[in-house]
């Protein structure tokens, strides 16, 4: 009996593998068919950053991605300017090749099955059964921050890859893999700040050298790949970043309060709440450095992190997948209904008040309680003994 449930469940899920990709290629030709049907979003910075690099132009020249951006529909004055560094292409420029409907299209379907693989790899790596995975499907596509991620086109996606790649690999003990994959981390190196802190503290606590070998490998190997079709391009990020940086965004994080509180003109303001993260950091590794274990430490890490970093956007936190399912998983496991359903409850209310802001016209700021929330209800299931004496895996 049991062999033959596998096997209709095998069966149920190749059929829906096949009816998804039938589904996709028909949408893909009307996607192409039909141009105006995609929108103009935030992925039109990486198409036609992407675009001029492969032409060997300035991927961070402002004029010459209006000029390329308005040619695809763009309708504001200004262009959307891409600042994540010049590693980042290599990931980029296979998505500017085609036309934008099409790029757009690929886009999506990559960062839709970025999402699904994290949220099934990081419940089975927690200790979820697999017969429950489908859990792990439906909260990764009902997140608040996969959905916008998704939605508007974003980045951030890959950069919850790079942290699951990296728990992935650490466990097998496989250090050159786990320092290659942080070059996908590094898409954003200003927003998981503390993570990158944390890494160079263990690696010269335990000797793992490796760890930095394999991430300096793996991001000079992207670096060479963007330089080697335009050279210029290191010169041209760091040209941009030194001459006019970013800090005109209001940015939903506590810094970005700061200066709105205090003054706009006060930049400073938006890197201070990394002082009580770096603090808490330094705390932390002191109480827990003899058994350090990322398995343990990285959600948390996490949530303080997004909570504290200088920059990040709403769709940012979607690698707080990890601390959501890892909590998911901790609560089935204790098997206390009353519990679960209290933090069921608090995670349901969370979400749906972010639904709420993001169908409203409200300005990106407000979602700041975000990443505290999470961060609140962490601490909560957290308090419970019982939940301390459950091993990890």
């Amino acid at each position: 009996m049991k062999d033959s449930n596998d096997v209709s469940r095998k069966r149920l899920i190749g059929l829906g593998l096949v009816l998804a990709l039938l589904l996709l290629g028909y949408e893909s030709f009307r996607l192409v068919a039909n141009p105006a049907r995609v929108p103009v979003d935030d992925f039109v910075e990486y198409w036609a950053a992407g675009r001029l690099n492969l032409s060997g132009d300035n991927p961070y020249a402002a004029d010459q991605l209006l000029a390329l951006q308005q040619e695809v529909g763009w309708q504001e004055s200004s262009a959307l300017v891409m600042w994540n560094p010049p590693w980042t292409f290599p990931l980029l420029m296979p998505f500017a090749m085609p036309a934008y409907p099409v790029g757009r299209f690929l886009w999506l379907i990559a960062n839709s099955a970025v999402i699904f693989l994290c949220a099934d790899r990081v419940w089975r790596h927690y200790g979820g059964e697999a017969r429950r995975r489908w859990i792990a499907w439906i909260i990764g596509f009902t997140f608040m921050p996969a959905l916008s991620a998704l939605s508007s086109g974003q980045i951030s996606a890959f950069m919850l890859l790079g942290i699951v790649g990296f728990l992935h690999y650490v466990r097998r003990g496989r250090w050159w893999e786990a320092g290659a994959a942080t070059v996908l981390v590094a898409i954003k190196p200003q927003f998981l700040y503390l993570f990158w802190i944390a890494l160079l503290v263990w690696v010269f606590a335990h000797r793992r050298w490796t760890v930095l070998l394999g991430a300096g490998m793996a991001g000079l190997a992207a670096l060479a790949l963007a330089m080697a079709i335009n050279p210029a391009v290191l010169g041209q990020y760091l040209g941009a970043a030194a001459g006019e940086p970013p800090l005109y965004w209001v940015t939903p994080t506590l810094g970005a309060a700061l200066r709105l509180i205090f003054g706009p003109e006060r930049h400073w303001l938006q890197f201070a709440p990394m002082i009580v993260g770096v603090t808490w950091f330094i705390l932390y590794w002191h109480r827990h450095r003899g058994q350090w274990q990322w398995d343990d430490a990285l959600p948390l890490l996490l949530l303080v992190c997004v909570v504290t970093t200088s920059y990040g956007w709403e769709f940012d936190q979607v690698v707080l997948l990890v601390p959501v399912l890892y909590m998911v998983n901790r609560l089935l496991r204790r098997r206390e209904p009353v519990i679960a359903g209290l933090a069921l409850g608090y995670y349901l209310v969370v979400e749906m008040v972010a639904f709420y802001l993001k169908l409203r016209p409200v300005n990106e700021f407000w979602f700041v309680w975000l990443a505290p929330a999470f961060l609140f209800g962490f601490w909560l299931v957290s308090r419970e003994r019982a939940w301390n004496r459950q091993p990890l895996s």
